[in-house]
């Protein structure tokens, strides 16, 4: 079977308008890839920046849905692997669609999924590929990434698409699903991203919230002792100040960071419904 190195490339928005010019021009697609955009509503100019790149628009009903939003977009993917960044993520480079072309070349029949890393500031170097199977999660020895920047196997998604039923964590859900058919996950090499998310302090807090719910309902002895939370809460206290005061991040990054980590804080000790 021969190699095909064409790539889709899947972009969630909703009222994205402050970032997404600025990951749309940091792509570099070459002949034979596609960039699909879905959209959740957005009441900005989100629409008017596709239509300036040409691209294909989904518009969904809001309001925005993790998983609704991804199956649409890979439903309407032409290529066996697709690309998944989120509009408020913008890579470091212009390589990243080359660096994803190169893991799928040398993808073996098992990977599925290979994630990039996000941050606030500039993720550190990555070490050589890692790979995540069921043995290596389960050691604690592999955590998977997530859909702010991953690429999946078309075949795979079409055998377990993301799961609508949840309102987040579907990253998590795919993952769990894929290492339990034994196939493995990776983290790519040099596939890193800046996170600007640019929601509310409401939104982060209910993001985080859930993110953590969603994960006790996934993982249910994946419960951390109290002194690691606490300590976890404390550390990210100190350090998103400290990113402002050496001028890395703005205020209102920091604002936004410390009410998610807020949010899945308190989700750590509220009780799941039965």
């Amino acid at each position: 079977m021969s190699f095909c190195s064409t790539l889709s490339v899947v972009i969630r928005t909703y009222n994205s308008s402050k970032t997404f010019s600025r990951l749309l021009s940091r792509l570099r697609p070459e002949s034979g890839d596609e960039i699909i955009i879905v959209d959740s509503g957005s009441t900005d100019s989100t629409r008017h920046i596709a239509h300036q790149y040409s691209l294909p628009f989904i518009s969904l009903k809001p309001p925005f849905h993790y998983s609704t939003s991804l199956n649409a977009g890979f439903s309407r993917a032409r290529a066996p692997w697709v690309v998944v960044i989120s509009s408020h993520c913008i890579p470091l480079g212009y390589d990243l669609i080359q660096l994803f072309r190169a893991f799928i070349k040398n993808a073996d029949s098992k990977s599925v999924v290979g994630y990039g890393k996000v941050g606030v500031v500039p993720p550190k170097a990555d070490d050589p590929d890692a790979i995540g199977n069921r043995l290596a999660f389960e050691s604690g020895r592999f955590s998977p990434g997530g859909n702010s920047l991953a690429i999946y196997r078309k075949s795979a998604w079409e055998a377990h698409q993301f799961d609508e039923g949840i309102d987040t964590a579907e990253d998590l859900e795919w993952f769990l699903w894929a290492i339990g058919q034994g196939f493995t996950a990776h983290f790519i090499p040099g596939v890193s991203a800046i996170y600007l998310n640019q929601g509310s302090l409401a939104h982060m807090f209910r993001k985080g919230w859930l993110e953590v719910r969603q994960t006790r309902a996934l993982i249910p002895f994946s419960r951390k002792k109290k002194f690691s939370i606490v300590f976890g809460l404390v550390v990210n206290y100190a350090y998103y100040p400290l990113l402002v005061l050496r001028l890395k991040i703005p205020f209102s990054t920091m604002f936004r960071q410390c009410a998610h980590s807020l949010g899945a804080f308190l989700a750590e000790f509220f009780p799941l419904k039965p």
